[in-house]
């Protein structure tokens, strides 16, 4: 395996079904990211604006529960997950640029 990631890789994956307005656009957020491909020197960045973005949701929704959002390394297999939203699954995944 390789030492350290040159990629991460964002995989959403349903969950049960939003309760309100806030849950349900931070779903449809966090969806529209699924898929995309970010630089491993960016990790950072993007976990800042996610969290950025759930602020931002919480004050557009101040009736809702507000979300409390961070990300964790449960095990060593340098995987991030998403903590807080417990909706659904989001974790950025270490990916790998391979030279053929």
């Amino acid at each position: 395996m390789k030492e350290t990631p040159t990629h991460y890789f964002c995989h959403f994956s349903n969950g049960i079904q939003p309760k309100n307005k806030l849950q349900a656009q931070f779903s449809c957020f966090l969806r529209g990211m699924s898929g995309e491909l970010y630089r491993a020197d960016d990790l950072t960045k993007i976990e800042q604006y996610i969290i950025e973005k759930a602020k931002e949701l919480n004050e557009e929704f101040p009736r809702c529960k507000p979300l409390n959002i961070s990300f964790a390394i449960y095990l060593e297999d340098s995987k991030l997950y998403l903590r807080g939203f417990e909706f659904s699954t989001f974790i950025l995944l270490p990916a790998y640029l391979i030279k053929i």
